[in-house]
């Protein structure tokens, strides 16, 4: 076997296959879609998210305050949002996971992989995000995009960024309205949360 293979094989560990997935979808995994953001003027920070049955029905919403932990990049923000909605949910019971950042994708996915994250991030975000990632063993790890990759709903990235907006700001005619747009579904917002 010639190097660019072994990489090839060594980068692929991680992934979950198709068949995986299908047996996902079959067994009633959920999807999750997760957003965050962070105003840099206003040093305010903020996540969304919206759980779907496994057919990609809205089942249930959240958001989440994230001002309390220093954040400085919607990077942050968008994984604190995946741990804290990961961690409201039981343990294997997600298939999917969707978000639109290729670090955050990138970071679960090396989490999955046992790899060692960026240098330089926060210590209980690694940890937190670690746990987060491995209480969900079957989960797909996908990333939405403009081009080809475009999950079924794509419409509920918009949704999880309103809901993060909403959060991050406080702000609750803006949260009101998001939980409207979404389809009244049920909701849970979270002040200042912990990882615990």
């Amino acid at each position: 076997m010639d190097e660019r293979a072994k990489h090839h094989k060594k980068s692929t560990k991680h992934k979950i296959s198709k068949k995986r997935q299908k047996d996902n979808q079959a067994a009633g995994l959920k999807e999750l879609w997760v957003d965050g953001c962070f105003f840099d003027l206003e040093g305010r920070a903020g996540g969304g998210a919206v759980l779907c049955s496994h057919e990609g029905k809205i089942e249930a919403t959240m958001s989440f305050e994230l001002n309390h932990l220093g954040i400085t990049q919607s990077e942050q923000a968008e994984l604190w949002t995946a741990v804290y909605a990961l961690k409201a949910l039981r343990p294997e019971t997600v298939g999917r996971i969707i978000s639109d950042n290729p670090i955050v994708v990138s970071s679960m996915e090396k989490i999955r992989g046992g790899k060692a994250l960026k240098a330089g991030m926060d210590e209980r975000l690694k940890t937190h995000l670690a746990e987060a990632v491995l209480a969900q063993p079957h989960m797909v790890i996908e990333r939405i995009t403009d081009g080809k990759n475009r999950p079924r709903g794509q419409g509920k990235t918009p949704l999880a960024d309103g809901f993060a907006k909403a959060a991050a700001r406080a702000d609750e005619t803006a949260l009101d309205k998001a939980i409207r747009r979404a389809g009244n579904f049920p909701h849970k917002h979270t002040a200042s949360p912990t990882a615990g």
